[in-house]
């Protein structure tokens, strides 16, 4: 029988009066316990911990920096791609492709001032009432466009749940539309 302090270095067994940190009053069935092995391996153990906490110390702007948008990233990848929208080359091969409809939610004044070409005006704020002028649009595409992206993605969310199963966004509204250099019709008065 191997006891404490005697023949055996690493794991042993015996009556379980251990030495560390874990293991301090004697025990009164038998198991295994370490012997040697277990405090290099703490002192090691506890050097490299002394030395994370110091780099920590050291570096806490960048630590709080790279969490901050390690966050933000992983709020965007939560979100998910559906609420940035697509984008004007993917709202371009849609409509050439699929046919899709375009329906642009700002007031009739932006509206006339400049529009994607084929596009119908139903403000934001007349949608849910005029959403069934859109009824017959509705297993085909939709692209929902505003000035900056923001009241489509809302519009979205409404026409999703009123059944519209391919409604889109153009990410970035009309202003990414014209950034990109595609072009907008004006209305002739």
């Amino acid at each position: 029988m191997d006891t404490p302090g005697h023949s055996c270095s690493g794991l042993c067994w015996g009556n379980g009066i251990a030495i560390g940190r874990n293991w301090q009053r004697p025990s009164i069935t038998r198991r295994w316990y370490f012997i040697g092995s277990r405090r290099r391996t703490s002192r090691a153990f506890g050097r490299f911990l002394s030395w994370i906490m110091e780099f920590i110390k050291q570096n806490i702007f960048l630590i709080a920096l790279a969490a901050i948008s390690g966050a933000m990233l992983l709020a965007e990848f939560v979100r998910g791609r559906s609420s940035a929208g697509l984008s004007s080359v993917d709202a371009t091969l849609l409509i050439n492709r699929d046919n899709a409809v375009i329906v642009d939610l700002r007031d009739a004044t932006d509206f006339a001032a400049g529009h994607l070409a084929g596009a119908r005006n139903i403000p934001f704020a007349e949608l849910e009432k005029r959403s069934d002028e859109l009824a017959k649009f509705k297993a085909k595409p939709l692209i929902l466009v505003c000035q900056s992206g923001m009241r489509s993605s809302k519009a979205v969310a409404l026409l999703t749940k009123a059944g519209f199963e391919k409604a889109e966004s153009l990410g970035g509204g009309i202003a990414a539309w014209q950034k990109d250099g595609y072009p907008l019709v004006k209305e002739k008065a």
